[in-house]
């Protein structure tokens, strides 16, 4: 996902707006705004004041989905299914994953 979409996604998860967020990572309003219209990345420093105040790591902020939720708790909810299969459930999921990374490649 978009790096404008992981800040939108803080934006309704804690409920602020654009120029609540500027106030809080040290930058302008118009220079929020100039994310989202331009699509542009902050500087590195203010990246860091995101996640640091946001708690999310850079590589989530700049290439994940946060709407997702985070890769701890993604990937906890996939070892809680995963020991609820029996073992032909598992060997499928298996299966799939393993094709998958091979498409990942």
């Amino acid at each position: 996902m978009s790096f404008w979409h992981n800040i939108e996604h803080i934006l309704v998860e804690y409920d602020i707006t654009q120029e609540a967020l500027a106030n809080i990572v040290g930058v302008s309003p118009a220079t929020v705004h100039q994310w989202k219209k331009s699509g542009s990345i902050p500087r590195a420093a203010t990246i860091v004041r995101i996640c640091d105040e946001f708690n999310v790591t850079r590589d989530e902020l700049l290439n994940g989905d946060l709407a997702m939720g985070s890769t701890t708790d993604k990937w906890s909810e996939l070892c809680h299914h995963y020991v609820l299969l029996d073992d032909d459930g598992r060997e499928a999921l298996l299966t799939v994953a393993r094709y998958m990374a091979r498409g990942a490649k």
